[in-house]
């Protein structure tokens, strides 16, 4: 299968079209209007997790001459979670690929110690306040005391 070493870039399962005339194989190219097909999307839009890695999805075809999938003369139509619309200026075999790039609005902006520092703060708080409910408790016992 000469898809096979490639598979792992893949992301969906693979269209393919061809044309004959009179049993010979026809290249199609410089197709106007483009060819629009839509391939459905089988990996997870977002993994989840602390590594904020994102799936971006591009529309390729298998380029026999380099034996590699390539996009040149491809481009996104539209998409949603689960398809892609691809346009091309030529047929061949398409599928879509995947690719991981860190998410820029994922990752926390948070310093790693904000929760210890957040929650010392608030314990101290609530310390101090308790403190101060004692001295005016007893700063009124003994206020009471003197008369």
């Amino acid at each position: 299968n000469v898809y096979a070493q490639q598979a792992e870039n893949v992301s969906s399962g693979m269209v393919s079209f061809s044309a004959r005339i009179h049993g010979q194989s026809v290249a199609l190219s410089n197709l106007a209007p483009a060819l629009r097909f839509t391939l459905s999307m089988t990996e997870q839009l977002v993994a989840h997790g602390d590594a904020g890695l994102i799936s971006e999805r591009t529309c390729v075809f298998w380029n026999t001459t380099a034996a590699e999938w390539s996009q040149d003369g491809l481009h996104i139509v539209r998409e949603n979670l689960t398809h892609l619309e691809c346009a091309s200026s030529h047929a061949t075999s398409f599928a879509l690929r995947a690719s991981t790039a860190t998410c820029p609005f994922c990752q926390s902006t948070m310093p790693a110690n904000f929760l210890n520092l957040s929650t010392e703060i608030t314990l101290g708080g609530w310390i101090l306040l308790t403190g101060l409910f004692f001295a005016c408790l007893v700063g009124g016992v003994v206020h009471a005391l003197d008369r």
